[in-house]
């Protein structure tokens, strides 16, 4: 796995939709900051009215209501998020759309109840260390990509996979995301300084965010692509693990993949409908 190939691919990438993804960046940053921003200056003003600040009740049911409301935008934006996958998973095989941003919100209940159930999983990691929350969010990083391909997979399959998948890969990934999780770093020290100025630190923040994402959503696809034939022979090690031996398709070059690296397979590209073994129940 070579990082210089995978933000060079990424690059190609943004070439034949980078406008495009702008603009779906944009409008994502206005429907899921803006509610967000509107929520806590709600919340700010509530709680300085000088009737409700002297009710203990009334307080408590604000600080319920603006709990409930952050985590409904929290979920509404990961859900978001991975339509901005579907978009650049798309926008590989010519369809440029920045409707495919809400592909999810489209009769794809089980995608969405699966994304929640793993920013569940990642909360409670999270909750018991920080660590823990981290590599639990690497473990499932691929889970959002394998529901643009399949929508329908059921949430345990998802999480197996992309765990196995993800095994000996996970600080690589890491290392590749890491230029943005340095630029996410930068933000919040530069928002921090100049926190007197919320003017001066949303625009630092929305700015950086435009023109950032496009890029790491092409990086992430990227890492998907590279990633598919670990994924395809950790469905096919599950499905022989539960007993599921017989496939609509056979792909030879899986065996090819049986030590964890694809390395050796530069420029070969491996085409087969992941929903037959992602869903496959054998006989």
């Amino acid at each position: 796995m070579k990082y210089s190939e995978i933000y060079r691919s990424a690059f190609e990438d943004l070439k034949t939709c980078c406008p495009k993804a702008l603009l779906m960046c944009l409008v994502s940053i206005v429907i899921t900051s803006g509610p967000y921003q509107l929520i806590v200056a709600a919340y700010k003003a509530l709680l300085t009215n000088e009737y409700l600040k002297h009710s203990i009740s009334a307080i408590l049911l604000i600080f319920v209501i603006y709990l409930a409301a952050v985590i409904g935008i929290y979920f509404f934006t990961d859900v978001i998020n991975a339509g901005k996958a579907k978009f650049l998973m798309q926008s590989k095989l010519g369809e440029v759309r920045p409707g495919y941003m809400f592909f999810f919100l489209n009769g794809h209940g089980n995608a969405v109840k699966v994304l929640w159930r793993k920013h569940i999983h990642i909360l409670l990691a999270t909750l018991m260390l920080v660590i823990p929350g981290v590599i639990v969010g690497y473990d499932l990083m691929l889970v959002p990509y394998m529901l643009c391909d399949v929508p329908e997979m059921p949430k345990d399959r998802a999480v197996s996979i992309s765990e196995r998948a993800m095994e000996g890969y996970k600080w690589k990934c890491f290392v590749l995301t890491l230029p943005f999780s340095l630029v996410s770093m930068t933000t919040a020290i530069i928002s921090y300084l100049l926190s007197n100025n919320l003017i001066v630190v949303y625009v630092i923040m929305y700015v950086l965010s435009l023109f950032i994402q496009p890029l790491q959503l092409a990086v992430m696809q990227e890492f998907y692509e590279f990633m598919k034939s670990r994924i395809l022979a950790a469905a096919m090690d599950i499905n022989e693990e539960e007993g599921k031996t017989k496939y609509t398709e056979r792909v030879d070059v899986i065996e090819m993949y049986a030590n964890g690296s694809n390395d050796g397979m530069k420029g070969t590209t491996v085409t087969v409908k992941s929903q037959d073994y992602f869903k496959n129940d054998g006989e």
